[in-house]
């Protein structure tokens, strides 16, 4: 509840010079499918309404009873949704990049479903305005266009470690010698044979974001905005970024003001630990998957 109490007074602070306390219009913008990221975003979202702010959230998690101030454009039975309990295993770096052009297909395919809803196309159709666009920072930065066509500034939010590709836009350096990659083995004394993994997967997945990733969200997006900037120039111009972590998990790192370590603040009642844990994995690649995935990389080729 404190965490949920001081991210509202960043927003109100950051977006009302006033001294009036005045009621925000906030989009949410949630293109990806994984259940367990939506976990994270929504007891935000909820809070945020419950303090009175007006909510308009895009997702494939549209609430099942109906809540003051929130409302759901749903991208619901659009796509497959991620939802599954599995032992948790780090990638090899093989797998590593073969997930790395997964999630670039996903955030492809996921803008596709998003641009083309007769509701989101409605948000500019009509000159909806908000007041700030609370975006979810993982596989793609299609939300980061949505939001330039309606000409809201952005707020990010992470389920997760930062991204490879998401370091240079907050002026965050990566070291592999000490700070974990998201998807390999290795911690903050990682061995020389994994930190040269993490440097070759973290180029990989840079390139893979750049060359294939934005260059298609970018094309896609342009189909309804003209002369709109590089994506990853709106990536930069991100206000700041909520970055569920901490530093007690994955070591220190030097931060800039506008990263905010907020790990932790979906967990309403902490409960007691089983003593078998088990995470959820969002991209298990069944076979339906790798055939379109493979179509995918032959189009990129």
């Amino acid at each position: 509840m404190l965490v949920s109490v001081l991210l509202s007074l960043i927003v109100i602070s950051t977006f009302n010079t006033s001294n009036e306390v005045n009621s925000l219009n906030i989009l949410g913008v949630f293109p990806y499918q994984g259940k367990s990221h939506f976990y994270v975003f929504e007891p935000y979202l909820k809070e945020l309404a419950n303090r009175g702010y007006n909510l308009t959230v895009i997702s494939y998690f549209p609430q099942k009873e109906p809540i003051k101030n929130y409302h759901d454009i749903s991208l619901a039975g659009k796509s497959m949704i991620f939802e599954g309990i599995v032992p948790f295993q780090k990638h090899s770096s093989l797998t590593n990049m073969l997930t790395s052009l997964g999630l670039s297909y996903l955030a492809v395919d996921n803008c596709h479903i998003m641009m083309d809803d007769e509701e989101v196309q409605d948000l500019w159709k009509t000159k909806m305005k908000f007041d700030v666009a609370v975006v979810e920072q993982f596989n793609g930065d299609c939300a980061l266009g949505l939001a330039y066509i309606l000409n809201t500034p952005v707020i990010a939010l992470t389920s997760h470690l930062l991204m490879p590709y998401h370091y240079d836009r907050y002026g965050i350096s990566y070291n592999p010698s000490y700070i974990p990659f998201l998807l390999l083995e290795g911690s903050t004394e990682s061995t020389l044979m994994q930190r040269l993994a993490h440097t070759i997967s973290h180029i990989y997945m840079k390139f893979i974001y750049q060359y294939l990733t934005q260059r298609y969200e970018y094309k896609i997006i342009s189909k309804y905005v003209n002369n709109m900037p590089p994506l990853e120039e709106l990536g930069r111009n991100i206000k700041f970024l909520l970055l569920y972590n901490n530093m007690m998990l994955t070591g220190s790192n030097i931060l800039p003001a506008n990263v905010i370590e907020v790990g932790g603040y979906h967990v309403a009642k902490p409960q007691p630990l089983r003593d078998h844990i088990q995470m959820s994995l969002h991209f298990i690649p069944t076979a339906a998957c790798w055939g379109q995935l493979k179509l995918y990389i032959m189009e990129c080729l």
